[in-house]
């Protein structure tokens, strides 16, 4: 089993991340897996939202404001397909989704 790690969307795959390419749909991590939680680092606009599915075009998790800096929301569930993230607005924030395996 996989350690709890933190995906940093800025830093995806130990590359330089451009968060503006999540306005669409992008998986994270392409299997079943453990949610943990989601914190606004760094807010973005105020018509930002953070949306994670279960799937692709699947079943909604959660949509979060992205304007919230500071706040984690803890989940702690599993997702059973795979886990994507879109992110909305003018501005998006900076992220931190914490998964394990």
């Amino acid at each position: 089993m996989l350690t709890v790690r933190e995906i940093l969307l800025r830093t995806f795959l130990n590359k330089p991340y451009n968060l503006s390419s999540l306005q669409n749909e992008t998986t994270l991590v392409d299997r079943p897996c453990h949610l943990h939680s989601v914190t606004i680092n760094i807010n973005g606009s105020a018509d930002s939202l953070v949306i994670l599915r279960d799937g692709t075009a699947g079943t909604v998790i959660a949509t979060i404001d992205g304007d919230p800096t500071g706040k984690s929301f803890i989940f702690d569930i599993e997702v059973l397909t795979r886990l994507t993230v879109q992110i909305t607005g003018t501005t998006s924030p900076d992220i931190t989704i914490a998964v394990g395996g």
